[in-house]
């Protein structure tokens, strides 16, 4: 936790800096609902302060490479929260389309607000879990604001969700296969169809080995079998968690 404080002090100096109120931050640590505005153009509802660290980490950080896209047309985004990422991508690339699933509904709410407020037309929402299976069963925290189909933490609380496999929206070619799903990337990937690889040019993936254990040697061994070329990062604070972005050849 202590060796975290100057990526604190980072994050919040980087926020201080891009949001138009950055003050009205205060409210997050009483879990008020809040819409941030940043100097972009963006506005992100959110209602826990966990979401500033995955919003700096995910549009100023830039964890999912996103600029390193040239002129998608089409990106997915599987575990999507509050549309933090989808937003992110559909305000930078109007052109492009974004498919993004959430199962959580808390989030999943949250997630359509942010699709308004931003006044995308682009941005297709989900309510789903991506796997196998025709239906899931979703574990959360207390304030929903991680759920996982993995009961990693033992989670007291749990739903059943819809599942949709990621080969029924995946009909065209596919600029940036994004995921971040709590452990469920890694079942997701193995139960792809080739063909739907053959469409997929890039993939960028958070793995979490303290869910599955080497979530990230497991998916590297799928994804160089299908042709693609790995690059990862690891979290320099928790060796279990990191990045991973697969490219075609």
């Amino acid at each position: 936790m202590y060796k975290k404080v100057p990526y604190y002090l980072k994050v919040i100096r980087v926020l201080l800096c891009e949001l138009v109120n950055p003050f009205d931050c205060i409210n997050l640590f009483v879990n008020k609902e809040i819409v941030l505005e940043f100097k972009n153009g963006i506005k992100l509802y959110c209602k826990e302060i966990i979401e500033l660290l995955i919003i700096y980490e995910t549009m100023f950080r830039d964890d999912y490479k996103v600029h390193d896209l040239k002129n998608p047309k089409y990106i997915i985004d599987v575990g999507g929260g509050i549309g933090d990422f989808s937003v992110f991508c559909a305000h930078r690339f109007p052109e492009a389309i974004v498919t993004v699933f959430e199962p959580g509904k808390a989030s999943f709410k949250l997630l359509k607000k942010n699709i308004l407020v931003n006044k995308l037309k682009n941005v297709v929402p989900i309510e789903a879990a991506v796997g196998n299976d025709p239906e899931y069963k979703l574990f959360m925290d207390e304030k929903n604001a991680q759920n996982s189909t993995n009961n990693y933490k033992n989670f007291q609380r749990s739903i059943t969700v819809k599942g949709m496999k990621l080969d029924d929206v995946i009909k065209d070619h596919v600029d940036l296969l994004k995921l971040d799903c709590e452990g469920g990337e890694y079942e997701i990937l193995q139960n792809l169809s080739l063909s739907a690889y053959k469409k997929i040019r890039s993939i960028s993936i958070e793995y979490h080995n303290h869910i599955i254990a080497d979530e990230d040697i497991k998916i590297a061994k799928i994804l160089k079998e299908k042709g693609y070329i790995i690059h990862s990062k690891h979290d320099p604070y928790n060796q279990n968690i990191g990045y991973m972005y697969a490219q075609k050849n």
